[in-house]
């Protein structure tokens, strides 16, 4: 029987970053997580007695400092007694890492997701620093440095109209600098009080386009991993989705603030979904009102039940049904998309 694993989404310095992004949805601020809080986190997790995942997000979660990071790994390596499997992960921007950071990664056996929203022009216009500057080269020396340190990492990019009429390009652009391991998701609005900017159409071509390109290369048996692939292709030859945006509900993890709160998702770090706080005993137990947002997610619409496709997207990602939890707004994306990626793999015999 496979161990349970604890899923801890940790978010050191809250909403707080060095960069700007024009698309940016998550500006909370609960200021900077002490050692002591850390620490204590640690002990809660401990006290599970099972495997552990530890990821970093944000904002931009290296604003910590590496000594803190360094903390943090020597506090688990000298309370885990019982030698429970320890995970690292940690979303950057790469603007601060260096040697000294790729070293730390690479020798803790961080999985580092690095965020690069595809080529240079459409990146530079949305994801600029704090003093305004571009930020492209800079985040593609940081790609070049974790590939020196062997460090393992993979490239997420965010979807907006801009960028997706040059899926093919993107794709390409990332295997020329030795990237296989990309994952692309659509932008997050914020809860429809701001509008980010990704049509259902730009989606689907997006999609399509993207899924014609890596299906090309792998019947040439040069395959690359797109998560949102591989999820798909795992469905249909009967495994469980790795990602809770393919499972038809939300998946249980915790989402730790700064300040100790608790969350049951980095889209819902909100006053209606706090949990609670690690100040409490047995935090990480599901109270019931983690189960009554595990529950809401659940529930498909009367059109999903007997839509055909829905076995593939299983209603999507909770937030692209918000507000409300109405119909996924990128619907008519996927009844458009999903035909062609089962008539490609069924071609390429690799559905059950």
């Amino acid at each position: 029987m496979k161990k349970k694993t604890l899923s801890l989404l940790i978010k050191p310095v809250s909403g707080t970053c060095n960069m700007q992004c024009s698309y940016c949805f998550y500006k909370n601020n609960n200021g900077t997580m002490t050692t002591k809080t850390a620490e204590l986190l640690i002990r809660r997790a401990l006290e599970k007695q099972c495997d552990i995942t530890f990821a970093f997000q944000g904002g931009e979660p290296t604003l910590w400092g590496l000594e803190n990071f360094q903390f943090f790994v020597k506090t688990v390596n000298k309370l885990n007694m019982d030698g429970v499997n320890i995970s690292y992960g940690l979303q950057t921007n790469g603007l601060v890492i260096n040697d000294e950071w790729a070293k730390f990664f690479y020798e803790n056996k961080f999985l580092i997701g690095l965020s690069i929203d595809g080529l240079k022009d459409t990146h530079d216009a949305n994801r600029i620093d704090n003093q305004g500057e571009k930020t492209f080269l800079r985040v593609i020396g940081t790609a070049r440095l974790f590939k020196k340190y062997n460090v393992d990492f993979n490239v997420l990019t965010v979807v907006r109209d801009q960028n997706a009429r040059d899926a093919v390009k993107i794709y390409r652009y990332f295997k020329a600098q030795g990237f296989r391991h990309l994952q692309f998701i659509p932008c997050i609005d914020n809860f429809g009080v701001e509008q980010f900017g990704l049509t259902p159409e730009r989606y689907e071509k997006f999609l399509t386009a993207l899924f014609e390109a890596w299906h090309k290369d792998y019947i040439a048996r040069d395959y690359v991993s797109v998560r949102h692939i591989d999820n798909l292709i795992g469905i249909l030859q009967g495994r469980p989705p790795e990602s809770c945006a393919y499972s038809g509900k939300c998946g249980v993890y915790f989402v730790i603030e700064s300040d100790g709160g608790l969350y049951p998702c980095d889209f819902y770090c909100t006053d209606r979904w706090r949990l609670g706080s690690i100040e409490n005993e047995n935090c990480f137990e599901l109270t019931n009102k983690h189960k009554e947002f595990l529950a809401m997610s659940a529930v498909p619409l009367p059109e999903c039940e007997t839509c055909e496709l829905y076995n593939m997207c299983r209603g999507g990602c909770r937030r692209d049904r918000e507000p409300n939890l109405i119909a996924n707004k990128y619907c008519s994306s996927y009844k458009a998309y999903y035909p062609t990626v089962k008539k490609l793999l069924k071609l390429s015999n690799m559905m059950k």
